[in-house]
C-alpha cells in the first residue's frame, strides 16, 4: 500500500491538471462565428459595430437550365446599416460580362441593386458562371423577407431574365423571416 505523499501516482496529478487546463483553454473557447437558423445564416460579433450576418447562398431558377445563387452580408446594431452586400452567381449557357441592372421584388416591395462589380467568370461543365458583387438598401431588403414570392430580374446588354425562388429557397426565405428578420 502506498502512503498518500510517497505514492508515484500522486506525483503526476499536478502535471495532468495542468495539461487538462491547457486543453480546456484551447478548445473551450466559443468560435467567432456561430451557426444559426438551422444553417441558413451565420452570425459574427464585430464589437461596437454589433453583429454581422451572412445569409448562405439561395437558389433562384429561370427557364431552362439557367439559375442564380445569391448570398447576402449585412450588419445590425439596433438598426440596419444602410447597405448590404449581395453576391450573385449567374449559371447560364451564355456569357454575362456586364450587368445593366438587377431588381428584386415581391408583392409589396421592389429594390434595385447598385454598384455592380464583376468578381469572376468561369466555365463549369456546360455552364458559364458569372459572379457579381453589388449593394442593396438594407432596410428595403429586410422588407422583402416578409413575402417569399421573390422575382429577381437581371438585365444585361442583350436581354433580360427573370428568376424565381426554388421550393427550397422559398422555404428558406420564410424561415429567415421567422428566425432572423422578425426579431431584428
Amino acid at each position: 500500500m502506498c502512503a498518500f505523499r510517497s505514492c508515484k501516482v500522486f506525483k503526476w496529478i499536478p502535471f495532468f491538471a495542468i495539461v487538462v487546463l491547457l486543453i480546456q483553454g484551447c478548445f473551450g473557447v466559443r468560435p467567432a462565428a456561430t451557426k444559426s437558423g438551422r444553417s441558413l445564416y451565420q452570425t459574427f460579433y464585430v464589437g461596437e459595430a454589433g453583429n454581422q450576418y451572412f445569409i448562405k447562398p439561395m437558389v433562384f431558377e429561370s427557364e431552362g437550365d439557367q439559375y442564380l445563387t445569391m448570398d447576402i452580408t449585412f450588419r445590425y446594431n439596433n438598426t440596419f446599416n444602410d447597405t448590404a452586400t449581395v453576391n450573385i452567381s449567374f449559371y447560364s449557357d451564355k456569357l454575362i460580362k456586364e450587368v445593366q441592372s438587377v431588381s428584386i421584388k415581391n408583392t409589396s416591395t421592389e429594390i434595385l441593386l447598385s454598384d455592380y462589380q464583376r468578381l469572376y467568370i468561369e466555365k463549369q461543365g456546360k455552364m458559364i458562371v458569372s459572379r457579381f458583387s453589388c449593394n442593396a438598401h438594407m432596410p428595403s431588403l429586410a422588407l422583402l423577407f416578409e413575402d417569399s414570392r421573390w422575382i429577381i430580374t437581371m438585365q444585361d446588354k442583350e436581354s433580360h431574365e427573370n428568376y424565381l425562388p426554388s421550393r427550397r429557397t422559398a422555404k428558406k426565405l420564410e424561415s429567415l423571416y421567422q428566425d432572423l428578420f422578425f426579431i431584428l
